[in-house]
């Protein structure tokens, strides 16, 4: 049988233990509210569409999106509008008007051309594209390699610093022509 001081010591124990969890997860959600992040918002599989009264601006599409205080973060995100065959990158961030693209980040322009750089910046007020480091660029048989490639997608102008490399291998008239 179980005595009174017995049973007394185990409901002690039991509250100890209680306590000691609440205070464990009293002192978390004090961290958290300090310094760490409150999701507002989660969503998965998710798709926008930025319209106005001409049509389609924007598309976005998300693997997942959350947002943190006022910066959307999203996994595996793509964009394409008007201007772009698609943007794409594994990381991105939104902070008010320009998105921050990380990680094999790949652009598919109208021309058929496709750049792929690791870290991009888009401005989406200005619609200008940057890449922050090394860029690689092909269009059919040409390529170009070189630093911080900025690109304007209103006048679709494209400039590059350091260029490394730059390829043009154009095709030969075909001199078995029959007279």
């Amino acid at each position: 049988m179980v005595s009174r001081i017995e049973a007394a010591l185990f409901a002690a124990l039991l509250l100890f233990v209680v306590i000691a969890l609440t205070s464990q997860a009293i002192e978390r959600s004090k961290k958290e509210g300090a310094g760490g992040e409150h999701k507002k918002v989660e969503i998965h599989d998710a798709t926008l569409r930025e319209v106005n009264a001409s049509g389609l601006l924007d598309e976005y599409h998300s693997r997942r999106a959350v947002l943190v205080a006022d910066t959307w973060r999203f996994d595996a995100m793509k964009m394409h509008n008007s201007q772009i065959r698609s943007l794409q990158a594994r990381k991105a961030r939104q902070e008010k008007e320009k998105i921050f693209l990380e990680g094999n980040v790949t652009l598919h322009r109208l021309d058929g051309s496709v750049y792929r750089a690791d870290k991009v910046r888009y401005d989406e007020k200005r619609r200008i594209l940057d890449s922050i480091g090394p860029f690689t660029g092909r269009k059919g048989e040409s390529y170009v390699r070189g630093t911080d490639f900025h690109y304007e997608l209103g006048p679709r102008r494209t400039e590059a610093k350091k260029v490394f490399a730059h390829y043009l291998m154009e095709k030969k008239p075909d001199d078995n022509r029959s007279r």
